[in-house]
C-alpha cells in the first residue's frame, strides 16, 4: 500500500459527505495540511510519528483493503427484503399459496442474484490482489514532470509517497488517495505559475522600442544567424564515443561474449528498429545507457536474445537493491546474471573474471581495486552497477529466488550524463560579466556538487542546500542564506520558485532554464 495525491476534486477539512456512513464523519485525528506535507515532502518521521500508512489510514476512518465503502448496496438489499415481506403478505392476503407468492418470490430471486454477483465480483478482486502480493512487482514512477528528473524513482514501503502529475512507468498496487485539489503539488505549482504578474524584462523593453514591422524581420534574421552559427560549430550534432569498439577488441572473446550476455538479457530495456530502419532504445536512462554500451561494443540485442532461453526473471527489489535473470544456454545448463548496487552484488561475489578472461579468487587485493574503482566513478558523479553472473547447478529450480553468494563479478559499470562541451566556458562568460549561475536540481546532494564543480558553478565561497532543508528555514534565515546558495539539490518545483521569487526582491532579473 503507497499514499498519494491525486488531482481530482477537493473537500474541505470541515465538509461533511451525506452518502458515507456515519461514523467516517467523526473528526479526524489528522488535518489535511499536515497529511499533505507528510506527502508533499516524503516526511518518513512523520510518517512513522503517525503509525505509518496504518496509522494514517485509522486516522482517516478508511479501510486498508475496503476503502470509503458505502452502504448503498445494503440498503437496497433492506428495501428489497421489506418489499419481499410486504408482497408476500398481501399477495397471500389477496390470492393465497401459491398463487399471491409469485411477486415475493422473484424479489427473493433478485436478492440472491445480487448477493451471488457481488460476492463472485469481491472473490475474484481478492484473488487478484493475491496474485499482485505474490508478485511483489517493483513500482516505478517518472517525476520528469515535476522535478525536471528523467531517471526513474522506486516507490516501496520505505518510499510509499507519490504525487499528482507523476507517471506510473511499472508494477501494480492499491493506494490511498491523501490529498487532492490545491493541497496537491502540482495544482501548487500551476498556482504559482500565475503569480508572475506582467512585469516586462529589459529585453523586453528593449524590443518595444522595435516598429512591429521590423521586429519580426530583426527576429527572424538573428534566428537565422544563429543556427548557422550552431551548425559551424556542431553545436546541433551529437558525436557518439567511438571507444566502445576499441575496448571489445582488448578483452578476450570469451568475456566479450559473457558480458554482452548479460548486458541484453539482464535488462528492463528493449532494442526495436522503427519505421526508417534504425535502432531505438527504449527502458529507463540506466537501462538505455548500458544497451548503447552493449550495441556500441557490436553486439547485436536480437541474436543474443535468441540465443538463450530466459527461465526466470527476478525485477528490482528494495530489500536486495538488485535484479536478475536465470537464463538456459544453447549447450545446456542455467546461468544467472545480477546488476545493480555495486556494493551489495560485490558483496555477494566471491570470485571475478581478470584481464585475461580467467575466472580467479575474489582476494582481498582484488576486494580493495574494485572499491576503489566504485569510489573513484562515486566521486566523479558516476552512479556505479556492479555485473555479475554464476554458473547454476543442475537441481536449480526456476521457482527459487537466486542465490545470495558464489558470484563471479564481470566489472564495475559507471554511469554518466557527460556535461555537454561548453559549458563550463559559458559558466565562466557569466561569472565575467557579473551574472552569477546557480544550479537548481532534483539529484543527491553528493552528486549535484560534483557536476556544480565540474561546471564551475560551485565555488569555495558558495555553498550547496538541499530542498528538504531550504522549506525549513523562516524568511530571516532565507533573506541570509538565499544570496550565497549556488547549489540545491532534492528540491521539488515550489523550491525553484521560492528561490526565483526572493532573488526578485532583491532587485535581481532572474533567467530560468
Amino acid at each position: 500500500m503507497i499514499i498519494i495525491e491525486m488531482e481530482c476534486f477537493q473537500v474541505s477539512p470541515q465538509a461533511t459527505i451525506p452518502h458515507l456512513h456515519k461514523s467516517w464523519l467523526q473528526v479526524l485525528t489528522i488535518c489535511a495540511d499536515e497529511l499533505g506535507s507528510i506527502v508533499e515532502g516524503h516526511d518518513d518521521k512523520k510518517l512513522k510519528f503517525y503509525g505509518g500508512i496504518n496509522g494514517v489510514a485509522e486516522k482517516l476512518c478508511t479501510s486498508m483493503t475496503d476503502g470509503l465503502t458505502t452502504t448503498n448496496s445494503d440498503m437496497t438489499l433492506m428495501i428489497l427484503g421489506v418489499c419481499v415481506f410486504v408482497s408476500l403478505i398481501v399477495g397471500i392476503a389477496k390470492e393465497g399459496w401459491p398463487n399471491g407468492a409469485h411477486d415475493g418470490l422473484v424479489i427473493v430471486a433478485s436478492i440472491l442474484s445480487v448477493v451471488f454477483v457481488t460476492a463472485v465480483s469481491d472473490y475474484r478482486q481478492s484473488l487478484q490482489f493475491r496474485d499482485l502480493d505474490k508478485e511483489k512487482r517493483k513500482i516505478t514512477i517518472q517525476e520528469l514532470s515535476l522535478t525536471g528528473e528523467s531517471e526513474p524513482v522506486m516507490v516501496n514501503s520505505e518510499n510509499p509517497c507519490m504525487l499528482s502529475g507523476t507517471e506510473v512507468q511499472d508494477g501494480s498496487c492499491k493506494v490511498m488517495v491523501a490529498t487532492v485539489g490545491m493541497r496537491t503539488q502540482w495544482d501548487k505549482l500551476m498556482a504559482t505559475l500565475s503569480e508572475g504578474g506582467d512585469d516586462e524584462t529589459p529585453l523586453q523593453l528593449q524590443l518595444l522600442l522595435f516598429s512591429s514591422e521590423g521586429l519580426p524581420l530583426a527576429v527572424t534574421l538573428s534566428l537565422a544567424f544563429s543556427m548557422k552559427k550552431m551548425k559551424n560549430d556542431k553545436a546541433l550534432e551529437v558525436d557518439l564515443p567511438t571507444k566502445a569498439s576499441s575496448l571489445f577488441s582488448e578483452i578476450p572473446a570469451s568475456s566479450g561474449k559473457l558480458l554482452l550476455q548479460t548486458l541484453f538479457n539482464n535488462t528492463g530495456g528493449e532494442v526495436i528498429v522503427n519505421k526508417y530502419g534504425k535502432c531505438e532504445i527504449l527502458g529507463t536512462p540506466t537501462e538505455t545507457s548500458l544497451l548503447e554500451f552493449g550495441l556500441s561494443l557490436g553486439g547485436d540485442f536480437q541474436a543474443e536474445r535468441q540465443a538463450v532461453k530466459l527461465v526466470r526473471v527476478e525485477p528490482f527489489n528494495s530489500k536486495k537493491k538488485q535484479t536478475g535473470v536465470v537464463v538456459e544456454l544453447p549447450e545446456g545448463g542455467l546461468r544467472a546474471h545480477t546488476k545493480d548496487a555495486s556494493e551489495i552484488v560485490l558483496a555477494a561475489c566471491n570470485k571475478v573474471i581478470n584481464s585475461n578472461g580467467d575466472v580467479i579468487p575474489l582476494d582481498e587485493e582484488s576486494i580493495n581495486n574494485l572499491k576503489a574503482t566504485i569510489d573513484q566513478f562515486a566521486s566523479e558523479a558516476l552512479r556505479t552497477l556492479c555485473l555479475a553472473y554464476m554458473v547454476l547447478e543442475s537441481g536449480f529450480s526456476p521457482d527459487n529466488p537466486l542465490p545470495h553468494s558464489g558470484h563471479t563479478c564481470i566489472g564495475i559499470a559507471g554511469i554518466k550524463d557527460p556535461v555537454c562541451p561548453g559549458v563550463k566556458e559559458s559558466v565562466a562568460v557569466c561569472r565575467s560579466g557579473g551574472i552569477p549561475v546557480r544550479m537548481v536540481t532534483g539529484d543527491n546532494i553528493n552528486t549535484a556538487q560534483a557536476i556544480a564543480r565540474e561546471c564551475g558553478i560551485l565555488t569555495d565561497d558558495g555553498i550547496a542546500v538541499e530542498g528538504p532543508d531550504f522549506r525549513e528555514k523562516n524568511q530571516e534565515e532565507l533573506l541570509q542564506l538565499i544570496p550565497k546558495i549556488q547549489v540545491m539539490a532534492r528540491s521539488s518545483p515550489l523550491d525553484k520558485h521560492t528561490l526565483v521569487k526572493h532573488l526578485c526582491t532583491f532587485g535581481e532579473v532572474v533567467a530560468v532554464r
